[in-house]
């Protein structure tokens, strides 16, 4: 339980910032914890990364849609193939706009490795892995092994 800095963004998020302190829990000497608590919110007026790429992808999108309605109020039969590659170049932005919301909130769940609860300051981590059979098996299906990491 390590203190450290907390920057929150205009837009709701935040991130870490620089330790301040150690905790009682200390390991080695100049080792942190790997737990984190916070030393002091420091709000910031810009946006997170993501909402700076999100809106970009908006302002783009918004300049697209006003070319494709004075392409169209041209007349028709004017600018098709423009008016199509534009309609695609929106499509595409709208799906890098999801995939960057979905970066966001997949980043905002984002857990930070923990330690295990021994006391053993090499304490090893085990977990299980699915992994594919070769081909020249003759069974089919997948195995579990086990494989360990130390942490």
């Amino acid at each position: 339980m390590c203190y450290y800095e907390q920057y929150s963004m205009a837009c709701g998020d935040w991130k870490w910032g620089n330790f301040r302190a150690h905790c009682s829990k200390e390991y080695r000497t100049g080792e942190t914890c790997e737990m984190k608590l916070v030393w002091e919110s420091i709000p910031l007026s810009d946006k997170c990364k993501y909402c700076i790429k999100i809106d970009t992808k908006h302002g783009k999108i918004a300049k697209e849609e006003a070319r494709i309605k004075k392409w169209r109020n041209e007349g028709p039969g004017y600018r098709r193939a423009s008016i199509e590659q534009a309609e695609e170049a929106i499509t595409v932005m709208q799906d890098e706009i999801c995939e960057l919301n979905y970066q966001r909130a997949s980043y905002k769940h984002l857990v930070a490795p923990t330690r295990s609860t021994s006391t053993s300051s090499t304490a090893i981590m085990k977990s299980y892995v699915t992994v594919p059979i070769p081909e020249t098996s003759p069974s089919t299906g997948t195995r579990k092994r086990l494989f360990s990491t130390k942490r």
